[in-house]
């Protein structure tokens, strides 16, 4: 009953060898803060009213497009609060002025909002802006927003710094982001960047899982915790995780928590919950094909999990192990012809079972 480690990239800054935290750069963003942009523009409000902008000027904002372009009617906010210009970026959003809404967001940004400094993170990135994406993400980490610190963390783990991701994971957990509390209780599981503390990698797994995370549900059933938590309480958190994973329609996997249960309660048709697990999981790669690490590692797990029917060899425990499956019923497998003869008078009564209901499912739908 192993655990399954899963990651989740975000969405804005895509696959993770693509993200950078830029660490070293704290200086340059206090010299931005402290003496250019919005800062200065404020601070000469407070001696001379600056004059009206002209429609063909560059817009005040920093974006680069003429003010008739950009903020045109949003003269008004001249010394505005974030929260203001936050403001008139979602109100440019809903009417459909999206150069507007780039405009205000990074004066919002400027004036230190963490979620529009997130915002131009998402917006450098589709634009293909590699540079710009890391800085904004790393500024939004530090300003409190919870996506930056998670995607700050997850680059900095993939980058080697192990303590300092444990660090933003932690950040980002505390103020109720699911996937970093997913991923911190698995730095606190394995003892990654942070000591190992059981108790608290539970505790994580069910706050992320109170969110409807059924992957943290499922690995609070593994067998890390076999010494902290009764079995009891572990089947109802997988089977908790199944019921979950099927209500959210991830049958994929649903199945694979299904056939993982089946084998650690050594159910006496196993080998049917892997078949149709196995199944399940191919189906998701093939409709999936961009989103196939997590699936094909399930994939592999169950694989691995195979064992010969007669001797028990297992390529879990010997590499070198070459499993071959029953070509009549499809799910006992063995590791050679030999134990195929010596296992099929006790395999033969399944074999033909599997193999009658086989044919009346297809007779059925022939039907």
């Amino acid at each position: 009953m192993g655990g399954s480690r899963r990651k989740h990239a975000a969405k804005a800054t895509g696959k993770g060898k693509e993200r950078a935290a830029r660490s070293g750069q704290s200086e340059e963003w206090h010299t931005e803060g402290a003496g250019g942009g919005r800062a200065a523009n404020r601070r000469e409000a407070v001696h001379t009213p600056p004059r009206k902008q002209r429609p063909n000027e560059p817009c005040r904002c920093g974006s680069g497009v003429k003010f008739k372009s950009c903020c045109g009617g949003t003269e008004r906010l001249e010394g505005a609060t974030a929260q203001e210009w936050y403001n008139a970026s979602a109100a440019a959003y809903i009417r459909g002025d999206m150069e507007g809404y780039r405009a205000c967001t990074r004066a919002a940004a400027v004036a230190g909002d963490p979620t529009a400094m997130w915002n131009l993170a998402v917006m450098a990135h589709e634009r293909g802006d590699v540079a710009e994406r890391n800085e904004w993400c790393r500024r939004s980490a530090e300003a409190g927003s919870t996506e930056g610190q998670y995607n700050l963390a997850t680059e900095m783990e993939e980058q080697g710094d192990l303590s300092g991701a444990a660090g933003y994971y932690r950040r980002a957990a505390e103020a109720g982001h699911v996937k970093a509390q997913f991923e911190f209780a698995q730095c606190l599981r394995d003892g990654v960047g942070i000591d190992q503390d059981l108790e608290r990698a539970i505790y994580w797994y069910k706050a992320a899982a109170a969110q409807g995370c059924y992957h943290a549900s499922f690995n609070i059933s593994c067998s890390e915790f076999h010494d902290v938590l009764e079995i009891d309480e572990q089947i109802e958190w997988r089977e908790g995780a199944i019921r979950d994973a099927y209500r959210a329609g991830d049958r994929a996997m649903g199945a694979f928590f299904e056939a993982q249960l089946a084998r650690g309660l050594a159910l006496p048709n196993e080998a049917d919950f892997v078949a149709t697990a196995s199944k399940a999981l191919k189906a998701a790669i093939k409709e999936n094909p961009e989103e196939t690490s997590d699936l094909a590692d399930n994939l592999k797990t169950l694989r691995l999990g195979r064992m010969c029917l007669a001797c028990g060899a297992s390529p879990r425990s010997n590499p070198d192990v070459e499993l071959k499956v029953c070509s009549r019923c499809r799910r006992a497998w063995f590791c050679s012809a030999e134990c195929l003869r010596s296992a099929w008078p006790d395999h033969k009564a399944e074999c033909n079972r599997i193999v009658a209901e086989k044919e009346a499912a297809k007779a059925a739908k022939k039907a």
